[in-house]
């Protein structure tokens, strides 16, 4: 793909992210469309579907998470702890709890295309592997499972009223500590 094809591509996700997490899936193509600074035809281009588009958030969401994953790869070896508390943070940060909801709305898995669901089984494996690492250094208890690790990030990076943010502006990050603390063993 032509880099400017890619640039266009990448702020489509970033604006239809940004949407979908504000005003929920059904989200206007064009007001996605307005708010990546393209034209409509551009988005259809690159997502003839709502459910192309979908896909490609989680899509883009998966890549983050490995990113995550990867910029702290290092760290577990010489500060786990370090490495586990940095990981959730980061992983907060992409908001997961402000977009998955939308995206699957009124489905079921049943309901999922089936590259959806190749989408959820390699998120839940890279989780996965990072939750068995810090439950075999003992940040997370064995009890633990990859669903209730994932549930409880997102219910704790859903959006919070303004008036909580501009009152408390570092509660998520309280949130996560708290999170974090009640999962050890």
């Amino acid at each position: 793909m032509r880099a400017d094809a890619q640039a266009k591509r990448e702020a489509i996700i970033a604006a239809a992210q940004e949407l979908v997490a504000e005003r929920g899936a059904e989200v206007p193509f064009n007001q996605i469309a307005a708010r990546a600074g393209v034209g409509i035809a551009t988005l259809y281009r690159h997502f003839p579907t709502r459910d192309d588009l979908l896909l490609g958030i989680g899509s883009d969401f998966l890549g983050r998470m490995a990113a995550v994953f990867d910029a702290h790869a290092a760290t577990w070896d010489t500060d786990p702890s370090s490495a586990w508390s940095a990981i959730a943070r980061d992983l907060a940060a992409l908001r997961m709890g402000a977009v998955f909801p939308a995206l699957v709305q009124g489905r079921s898995l049943d309901d999922l295309p089936p590259a959806a669901l190749r989408l959820r089984a390699e998120g839940i494996g890279q989780v996965r592997d990072i939750l068995a690492r810090a439950q075999a250094n003992g940040l997370v208890r064995e009890d633990i499972s990859v669903e209730h690790f994932q549930i409880g990030l997102g219910v704790l990076t859903r959006p919070l009223p303004e008036l909580v943010q501009s009152e408390l502006p570092d509660m998520h990050d309280w949130l996560i500590e708290v999170y974090l603390r009640g999962l050890r063993p």
